[in-house]
């Protein structure tokens, strides 16, 4: 009718607009259409609009899916590592966890004797159901290693740097035989007497000091250089350990005979009555503190039924003037307490400008450690677990199924809302 009364009055009628249905591209190439319709301000809805609309739905599903999968993962991740505690770290990579340097970290008191040519340290370890004292002192040349447990046996021994000697391989063989010395300088108090030792000390990066002490002979053909510790720590290639000495033994001889060989003569002393053992193995090479390649003497002393041991070590090969060379020492018992032992480093052509870099080191080997040791078990290895893994993997099944519910429930809302006229 209303078409009519516009005829009648000569005016044009106004053609029938056509809600029309475009198809619209979605995301993933799916078709879908999508209707237009007249808001109240008389626009008509971009089909482009709708597509953005579509884009950031999409991207907010993704997103949340996203979310989901990484959520369970950490859940799974933090499940798997539950119970580590930080037992069987260790902060400063010295191949010691930290749990056990905490516990066996010694209580160390130094000093250097106002004649300047002695030093003393004394070491405790107590807190546990052992106790034990390690006593380590170096006079003229001298050193001296004392081990006591509490209530138990002790042990002492000492070990004198004795002389240099020069030697020339007759016979070819490469061993030194006594006729083939054809010089012997002499060290021990008539080289160090007298001679100031420097002290140095260091923090460790995990607390614990580390004590280094330094003398050179009088001649300065041979230093000595000494390295004690509060708790274990890195030295070069190995672990220093709380219960030892680590000394680094440096010798540049002046030779008559450029051509001869060198070798450091040393003096073991003990009590007749101690147990004395020469090691193809040291302790710490056992315990895997330094790497394979030393030799050993351990010295045990015993007293009702309790023993306590020591030992002095050395490597099996020096650095002869940057080389590494093998060595093949000598012992000679000269009696029950005393033991000569020689360390011949072969001659390899003209000797000008020789150094010789021989390391060794005075140990004990402490009970308390041990008993410390054997409460402090190391963690156990990360074992597979059936309830665990499947509750944590029904979590993160769970987590991701509700989040792709409430996304399509969302996108669902989203076009409905879309529909309406």
């Amino acid at each position: 009718m209303a078409r009519g009364l516009a005829t009648q009055a000569g005016i044009a009628p106004e053609p029938a607009r056509v809600i029309r249905r475009t198809s619209v591209r979605h995301i993933g190439g799916r078709p879908a259409t999508t209707p237009f319709r007249r808001p109240s301000n008389n626009l008509l809805i971009r089909a482009d609009f709708l597509t953005t609309g579509d884009v950031v739905l999409v991207r907010f599903r993704s997103r949340a899916i996203a979310f989901a999968s990484s959520a369970a993962f950490a859940l799974l991740l933090a499940s798997s590592l539950t119970g580590a505690d930080g037992v069987g770290t260790d902060a400063d990579h010295d191949g010691v966890p930290d749990n056990l340097e905490d516990a066996t970290q010694r209580t160390v008191a130094v000093a250097v004797s106002p004649f300047g040519d002695a030093f003393n340290v004394s070491s405790h370890l107590g807190g546990s159901e052992v106790q034990d004292q390690f006593e380590f002192w170096y006079w003229a040349g001298t050193f001296g290693v004392y081990y006591g447990v509490k209530g138990g046996a002790s042990i002492t021994y000492k070990l004198e740097v004795r002389s240099l000697l020069e030697w020339k391989d007759l016979n070819g063989d490469g061993r030194m035989a006594d006729t083939e010395i054809v010089r012997v300088t002499p060290l021990g108090s008539s080289a160090f007497g007298g001679m100031p030792v420097g002290r140095t000390e260091r923090m460790d990066s995990d607390g614990g000091r580390v004590y280094n002490f330094a003398v050179s002979s009088r001649d300065r053909q041979v230093s000595l250089n000494v390295t004690i510790a509060e708790r274990f720590t890195r030295l070069d290639s190995l672990t220093l350990t709380p219960m030892e000495a680590r000394m680094d033994l440096r010798m540049q001889p002046n030779l008559v005979n450029p051509t001869a060989g060198v070798a450091l003569e040393v003096r073991f002393e003990t009590d007749p009555q101690d147990s004395v053992r020469f090691e193809d193995h040291s302790w710490d090479e056992q315990k895997r503190f330094a790497p394979a390649g030393e030799h050993a003497i351990n010295v045990t002393g015993t007293a009702d039924g309790r023993s306590a041991s020591a030992f002095y070590s050395w490597a099996n090969g020096a650095l002869v003037s940057g080389q590494s060379t093998m060595i093949e020492y000598g012992s000679k018992s000269v009696d029950p307490a005393h033991y000569n032992l020689t360390f011949p480093y072969p001659a390899a052509g003209p000797q000008a400008g020789l150094t010789i870099n021989h390391p060794m080191a005075f140990g004990i080997n402490s009970a308390a450690f041990d008993s410390i040791e054997r409460a402090t078990a190391p963690p156990p290895p990360l074992q597979p677990d059936l309830f665990l893994f499947t509750g944590t993997f029904a979590g993160m099944a769970g987590l991701v199924a509700i989040t792709v519910v409430l996304a399509n429930r969302r996108r669902a809302r989203h076009e409905e809302e879309g529909r309406k006229p």
